[in-house]
């Protein structure tokens, strides 16, 4: 390339810079990212060489002029220091560790929690199913994920569902253990967003990373936006919540339908429903089949020291009495009732053994809606949901309304004895001796669980006057279940007292070891879910798990159904029971990265313990005028000394990262010139070794751009399909119709714009030595 640029075309100079990517203009040295031909004008984006260079991004040529670095670039001698600080400008792929945003994380991560990103890496599916045992940090397994995507230019949009209750611990450890900045989205932040997008009519659609919480995200306004635009990455939290036939289940299947990448989490991936198994495998759609990760707690390195015991509590009379009381009433209503009249009388019996108090709850509250007009009453929401709160650890009015008896006074008269009894038993509660007589004993923290809001309630007035306590269910906002939480870890109370749904999350393992589940659960991934709130990736003492079941008999309604969702659970799992680190659904994509991802966990534990601190891959000092050489003494059971090169490759299109390697050399003599002038020497002999490292294939780009063509084609598939009947007087099906063409169409234009930008090349990579580290 000559002294000046003018003589060159503007479709020669993106070709002309890549031979020397160092450039000169407005007085400063610039480094040339990549340059890009357009009508008239060439876009040169830039990265300063110079400290205190101007804050530029991209320079317009013949508008801004250009000039050639001049001279050759030269070596220079760097200190011990120095070596750290140039490791520090490192970030980036290695060809033995292909991730390109690890070294950038505050804390390296477990082997297994690296696997996943290395298999997209590798060109395995964009849909993947994480769903390692509780406590094995399956959020940082998704963060590594997004800064993969974010590192390689193809993840600035990423969209996180969580249940309402876990909203503020994504945001706070993506922050610590990722460096991600993501901002938790409600009906205030949107309503904030909508004000200050003056320009941009859909507050969804700037970069960033958005956590949102399920029930607010299934709300018709909210889902429309959200579909707007292609999401980069989807990761779904607790995905065994949305699954199945529900609100939320069709909400995060229309989102996924239009995701780039999909992340779905879940220790308890089947809980005995095998349609709702198979829905999670489908989620996203496409060819690929979706990949699937499953670690226990030894395969993962960690040892599994947990103690669990039941205990059989007799009824008391007065809860005998009532139990079989509530019996005869059910097998009536069994006998003459529909099958939501059956299923409520099951909803019955399993709120009975948990509570006499949460079957009087129920009980009066079924009494209140069959007394009501027998014309009958739909029961509405007519509050809209703010995401704020879960009500799925109470009743269910529907199922509580359906009458039993063909006798309508017959059965209000039976509830009200039933009624009557239920408040005897409340006083003789047998499972509260044997937790008093716990609590007495233990003299640690404990944790409760209890299914049911009603029976939490109670157990809460009985502990007012034996232990601190405070209790965490689905009916508090946001605000509450976070002082709850920080009011039990920092020990200003003894007992927490929880629901499932609100419990989903939770990191208690640095404040207690102690489990007691107050019933059984109808799912056998329920009792794994409450014992992972303490026995997770930090605990150092044995967790014992203590669960309260009666010894009536009346249980094994409870028990059966257990055993048939656990053989459910065992059959469907069968088939993909992991017998490695990884084991995906369909075989190959991943096969043997196990290996790769413990080798690349110890290379970065390495790099941390020799620069310590968290800012590792977070500085860029820059070179001033060439590559830097530093000398390391050898030790005297070295054999031979050489020079280690380390060299680099900048991304030229979406999806590639930037990629070091380090050749070592050989040199069989004590040299006596000074290095600058043998090490370019060299350093030609090694560039061969290290463009042949550095041009491997792009497994993930090839497999981003096919899942952009399946989303293309959905798009389009969308449109043709849409049918009216036009009308004179009323043109209302005809702006619906506009409204989903025009929607189709802004999607159809974000997948072709996104396959333009995979699939075209700005440039030849540049591939030049950037640090050698002489054993001499």
């Amino acid at each position: 390339m000559s002294s000046t640029l003018p003589d060159a075309t503007l479709q020669e100079l993106p070709r002309a810079l890549t031979s020397q990517p160092r450039i000169v203009t407005r007085g400063w040295p610039w480094r040339v990212q990549r340059a890009r031909a357009g009508t008239g004008c060439v876009a040169v984006d830039v990265d300063p060489e110079a400290r205190g260079a101007p804050s530029l991004a991209t320079l317009l040529y013949p508008f801004d002029s250009i000039s050639p670095a001049s001279g050759r670039r030269r070596w220079r001698c760097g200190s011990r220091h120095r070596l750290n600080v140039a490791l520090r400008t490192l970030p980036g792929a290695w060809a033995g560790q292909p991730l390109a945003s690890v070294t950038s994380l505050p804390a390296a991560p477990w082997p297994h929690q690296l696997v996943p990103a290395l298999a997209l890496v590798h060109g395995g599916s964009t849909r993947m199913l994480v769903a390692d045992a509780v406590g094995l940090g399956k959020t940082l397994t998704a963060a590594v994920v997004l800064s993969e995507l974010t590192a390689r230019g193809v993840g600035s949009r990423a969209l996180i569902l969580v249940p309402a209750g876990l909203r503020d611990q994504w945001r706070d450890e993506l922050l610590a253990r990722a460096a991600i900045v993501a901002d938790i989205v409600d009906a205030s932040a949107l309503a904030t967003r909508r004000d200050g997008a003056l320009t941009r009519p859909n507050p969804w659609a700037g970069p960033g990373v958005s956590i949102v919480s399920l029930d607010f995200a299934k709300q018709p306004a909210v889902l429309a936006a959200l579909l707007a635009s292609p999401w980069d990455l989807l990761i779904v939290d607790e995905a065994h919540v949305a699954s199945g036939e529900s609100a939320r289940a069709a909400a995060v299947s229309r989102i996924a339908a239009i995701s780039r990448a999909v992340v779905a989490i879940t220790a308890t991936p089947h809980s005995g429903d095998t349609r709702a198994f198979h829905w999670l495998l489908g989620l996203g759609g496409g060819t690929a089949p979706m990949l699937w990760f499953r670690r226990e707690r030894r395969q993962a390195g960690l040892a599994v020291v947990r103690r669990t015991r039941s205990w059989r509590i007799r009824p008391s009379p007065g809860e005998a009495r009532m139990l079989d009381a509530l019996g005869r009433y059910a097998r009536r209503v069994e006998r003459q009732g529909d099958a939501d009249a059956r299923l409520a009388m099951i909803v019955l019996r399993k709120r009975a053994l948990s509570s006499a108090a949460a079957l009087g709850c129920s009980l009066r509250r079924r009494r209140a809606l069959l007394d009501l007009d027998p014309s009958g009453q739909i029961l509405l929401p007519f509050e809209p949901d703010s995401g704020e709160v879960d009500s799925g650890d109470g009743d269910d009015a529907r199922l509580l309304a359906a009458p039993g008896l063909d006798d309508r006074t017959s059965e209000l008269s039976s509830l009200d004895a039933l009624i009557a009894l239920a408040h005897q038993a409340e006083a003789s509660w047998s499972k509260w001796t044997r937790l008093a007589r716990l609590l007495r004993t233990a003299r640690e923290p404990v944790l409760m669980f209890t299914e049911y809001r009603d029976s939490l309630e109670a157990l809460a007035r009985r502990l007012e006057g034996l232990a601190s306590s405070v209790v965490l269910h689905g009916g508090m906002p946001r605000d509450a279940r976070a002082d709850a939480v920080a009011r039990f870890t920092r020990g200003d109370a003894r007992v927490l007292v929880a629901t499932d749904v609100a419990a989903e999350g939770l990191n208690l393992q640095a404040r207690c070891r102690l489990v007691v589940n107050l019933e059984l659960p109808w799912s056998p991934s329920r009792l794994e879910q409450r014992a992972g709130r303490v026995d997770r990736i930090g605990q150092s003492r044995p967790v014992r798990v203590w669960t309260l079941t009666g010894a009536s008999g009346h249980e094994a309604m409870v028990v059966s159904a257990l055993a048939r969702r656990a053989e459910a659970i065992r059959r469907d799992l069968a088939p993909v029971a992991p017998v490695a680190p990884v084991a995906p659904v369909a075989p190959d994509p991943v096969e043997g990265r196990a290996g790769e991802a413990w080798t690349l966990a110890s290379w970065l534990r390495t790099l941390c313990a020799r620069l310590p601190g968290h800012d590792v891959g977070q500085r860029r000092a820059r070179t001033r005028d060439g590559p830097v050489w530093i000398r390391v003494r050898r030790r005297s059971h070295d054999s031979g000394g050489g020079v280690i090169l380390i060299f680099t490759r900048q991304p030229t299109r979406a999806g590639d990262a930037l990629e070091h390697v380090a050749v070592l050399v050989r040199l069989h003599r004590q040299l006596p010139w000074p290095p600058r002038e043998w090490l370019p020497h060299v350093a030609s002999i090694a560039l061969p070794v290290a463009e042949r490292a550095l041009a491997g294939s792009t497994p993930l780009v090839e497999r981003l751009i096919a899942r952009e063509r399946e989303l293309l084609e959905a798009a389009s598939a969308r449109a043709p399909r849409t049918r009216w009947q036009p009308s004179f007087f009323d043109r209302r099906a005809e702006r619906v119709v506009d409204a989903i063409r025009s929607e189709a169409s802004r999607l159809n234009d974000a997948h072709q714009a996104r396959i333009g930008e995979l699939t075209s090349r700005h440039m030849e990579p540049a591939i030049e030595p950037v640090l050698a580290i002489w054993l001499g």
